[in-house]
């Protein structure tokens, strides 16, 4: 549950650039439900075992991120184009 809201930090951050930025406040609703995340975050971190099992999910999420993207970037990027040549004889 927590990587809702996670995300929904991520998707209102734009509000506390806009504060930092311009001074605009943050809608009070907005602020209240970001509040209420927060909260959420730290109270399911407390619940896990320790902080010690919780960072070793995130160092291990974190492995599998850099094994994918290595991945990704070692792949082969196909050339379409000799493919769409041949299709069309």
């Amino acid at each position: 549950m927590d990587e809702v809201f996670r995300a929904y930090l991520t998707w209102t951050d734009w509000y506390t650039v806009r504060l930092a930025e311009t001074g605009t406040p943050i809608p009070p609703l907005i602020a209240l439900r970001r509040a209420e995340a927060r909260e959420s975050i730290l109270k399911e971190m407390r619940h896990a075992h320790n902080f010690d099992n919780y960072f070793t999910k995130v160092d291990k999420d974190y492995e599998i991120f850099v094994k994918e993207k290595a991945v990704l970037e070692e792949a082969v990027i196909i050339d379409p184009a000799p493919l769409v040549e041949e299709v069309k004889k």
